[in-house]
């Protein structure tokens, strides 16, 4: 399921401290703006390798314990083609949607040179893509910089950034650019996804539908540029979203922020859940679960169930609490409700990163469709 990034106390010179789930926000140098490897939430059969330490995160009062679940993996039947036309100039690809009880995971095929088809977690929070490590030195993709150190619970390790020139989503060829390595738990193994897909990818299209229903996703045409300075977009703005990707029957819309950097790019969304209004919450489809900061679930019912959860190299277990009645903030006034459900609740610092949570796909995928306008700074919701 997810994998966490554990932060720690301040790195040593030289080293540079990757910040919590799903974020890799930017962090200030005496050399400028940098981005800080990956801080991906990992889905598809996370599992631990036998050295790992368990650990449990907070309390529960029954000894239920859910495991990892295996989601289903792209057709390599699919090759290194699929990408369609879609209508007013759009593209479709496409997207294996996979659901095990209440989890929902999806995933892509990625071809690297001609070589594949590799398949992919999109992850929407997972602001920089990675390739596994034995995916890239498989490939020869050419080293593009040191290693860089990250830490999990009781763990540290390294990644390595590589260059990838030519490279496509089912045919859809995507732009050069530097990708995180590394060696992660449910990475890379048997039946298991061999990377993640992640924003700085996604935001270049400017948008993106992601069809639950028909299993797809549809970008409105060939990516943009990526972002060369930083930015931060406060939603909606006037930039109006193609309309490739919403027809006529978009039901609410939500607004979106947005910070782009060179390599990192983040959007969440304002929630409202537990007593609290406006929180910060990142849209992440590589979320198999929705997640809540223990610092915000106070007043969430107990689930009485453990979940089990790796991060980068250990095993631990999480409580899960009762959503309660909860809602997305929609524009121009007006709440979105959302439905019901279980979260999982993390004390490993996801607030300390500028996120009180994740939405993750067991809630977006109780839509048909979903789009995440980057550019437009909206959340756009089809018929539940």
């Amino acid at each position: 399921m997810r994998c966490w990034w554990q932060p720690d106390a301040a790195p040593p010179t030289g080293t540079v401290r990757p910040w919590p789930p799903t974020r890799v926000p930017p962090v200030r140098t005496p050399t400028g703006l940098v981005a800080v490897l990956i801080g991906a939430v990992l889905v598809a059969s996370c599992s631990s390798p036998s050295s790992s330490t368990s650990t449990t995160s907070g309390p529960a009062t029954h000894e239920h314990v859910i495991g990892l679940p295996t989601f289903a993996l792209p057709p390599a039947t699919q090759g290194c083609t699929g990408a369609v036309p879609a209508g007013d100039g759009g593209i479709s690809v496409p997207m294996t949607v996979s659901r095990v009880g209440t989890q929902v995971a999806e995933m892509v095929n990625v071809c690297v040179a001609g070589q594949g088809p590799f398949p992919f977690v999109v992850d929407t929070g997972a602001s920089s893509t990675v390739f596994d490590t034995a995916l890239a030195k498989q490939l020869g993709l050419a080293v593009a910089g040191n290693a860089l150190e990250f830490a999990g619970v009781g763990c540290v390790g390294k990644a390595h950034p590589y260059g990838v020139t030519t490279w496509s989503l089912s045919g859809l060829p995507l732009a050069p650019q530097n990708v995180t390595a590394a060696t992660i738990p449910g990475i890379g193994g048997p039946g298991e996804p061999v990377g993640l897909l992640g924003a700085d990818v996604w935001s270049r299209f400017a948008a993106v539908r992601f069809d639950f229903a028909r299993g797809v996703l549809v970008v409105p045409s060939q990516e943009g540029p990526a972002p060369t300075t930083v930015e931060k977009i406060d939603g909606p703005t006037t930039v109006p979203t193609p309309p490739s990707l919403i027809g006529t029957a978009a039901s609410f819309t939500a607004p979106l922020m947005v910070l782009e950097a060179p390599g990192v790019v983040e959007a969440s969304t304002p929630v409202d859940v537990g007593g609290h209004h406006g929180l910060p919450f990142g849209v992440d489809t590589g979320s198999s679960q929705s997640v809540v900061d223990d610092s915000k679930a106070h007043e969430l019912a107990s689930a009485d169930t453990l979940e089990r959860q790796t991060t980068v190299c250990s095993t631990i277990t999480v409580p899960l609490v009762h959503s309660g009645p909860w809602t997305v903030a929609k524009v121009p006034t007006g709440t979105i409700p959302l439905k019901k459900l279980v979260l999982a609740e993390t004390n490993l610092g996801l607030a300390a990163g500028g996120s009180d949570g994740l939405l993750g796909s067991d809630q977006l995928a109780n839509f048909s469709w979903v789009v995440l306008d980057y550019r437009g700074g909206r959340l756009v919701f089809g018929p539940p």
